[in-house]
């Protein structure tokens, strides 16, 4: 399983969420599917907060480099 975690993509988790969530609208889903769905998503979810956060992050650090390489290069 870890090395489909590794796998695993923001978009791939997102497309399962919405997998999930439509599941759990069915009228006919019983508690057993139901726990697993959550658990599931749960996962989902968390993973896709740590990629947002990680993405953020390296967006954030590539435009401090930008920044100190704009400052360098200055005639002034």
């Amino acid at each position: 399983m870890e090395s489909a975690e590794n796998e695993l993509t923001y978009t791939a988790a997102m497309d399962e969420l919405q997998t999930i969530a439509d599941q759990l609208e069915q009228e006919d889903i019983d508690p057993d599917t139901m726990v697993k769905l959550i658990q599931r998503a749960e996962f989902l979810v968390n993973f896709c907060k740590k990629k947002l956060s990680e993405t953020e992050k390296t967006v954030q650090d590539i435009l401090s480099k930008l920044q100190n390489t704009d400052q360098e290069t200055l005639p002034f």
